[in-house]
């Protein structure tokens, strides 16, 4: 699987799938090209996901060999692997403590493992439907998901059962992500960018765009309308945009 790529914040490295994961070190900003450092195998099958921990020293895979594997950026070496039954993983996500990783998968199964024992920590169904995207609250209390047929659904880790199904996207939700203070999520398909109240899961406003692969990377700080998004209803949708979102993907 091609084309997926992943950027560590916290340091210079980035991550492409090809046929295998490879490691490669740039600052986009900088407009240098980027020089690969390590090629990284031991997914049997497509690799899917990629996500940097906040501190981007270490690189979650997550797999349709149905394995979750962290890898230490620096050296290259697999620090452990997860297991999902026989499930094919489609996404993965890291809780800003680094403590966690989730994996959703097909069909619609999230698990949930503590990264220093190994040992899981929950197990959800979410329904038939692949689990395309995942992220944590800052608080690492909460986890959205969102599916292949359009449902956004918030987690309580806390009491580990479902807190709130939010309906409105008609088509594949290929991003979620929280903003750094927890009171909005966002959530992104092919149709709009839709805001939520991170607590309550009640819609805030929705951006709507004629066309958009990942809809999420439109939503930028600054501007009131990226390319052929339009706002609809009473929202304060840029309010939300200036205040809540510090980067272009809305950590």
């Amino acid at each position: 699987m091609a084309h997926q790529k992943s950027f560590g914040r916290a340091s210079a490295f980035l991550a492409a799938v090809t046929a295998n994961l490879c490691l490669f070190q740039g600052r986009c900003s900088s407009g240098q090209e980027a020089t690969a450092t390590a090629t990284l195998r031991a997914h049997t099958n497509n690799i899917t996901s990629l996500v940097f921990a906040p501190d981007g020293r270490t690189l979650a895979s997550g797999s349709w060999d149905s394995t979750v594997r962290l890898w230490d950026v620096t050296t290259g070496k697999q620090l452990t692997s997860f297991q999902a039954a026989t499930e094919k993983i489609w996404s993965v996500a890291i809780s800003a403590d680094g403590k966690w990783v989730a994996a959703g998968s097909d069909p619609g199964i999230i698990r949930i493992w503590d990264v220093g024992t190994g040992e899981g920590r929950a197990t959800f169904a979410a329904g038939l439907e692949p689990i395309r995207s995942l992220a944590f609250s800052s608080d690492g209390k909460m986890l959205a998901s969102g599916d292949d047929n359009g449902a956004v659904k918030l987690w309580d880790l806390v009491k580990g059962r479902a807190h709130a199904t939010l309906k409105g996207h008609s088509t594949r939700v290929t991003t979620v992500r929280f903003s750094s203070d927890q009171k909005l999520l966002a959530s992104a398909s092919r149709d709009a960018v839709r805001l939520w109240n991170g607590a309550t899961g009640k819609l805030r406003a929705a951006l709507y765009a004629t066309s958009v692969h990942n809809a999420l990377g439109k939503l930028q700080p600054g501007r009131q309308n990226a390319g052929n998004w339009k706002r609809r209803g009473r929202n304060e949708v840029m309010e939300c945009n200036r205040k809540a979102f510090s980067h272009t993907h809305g950590f």
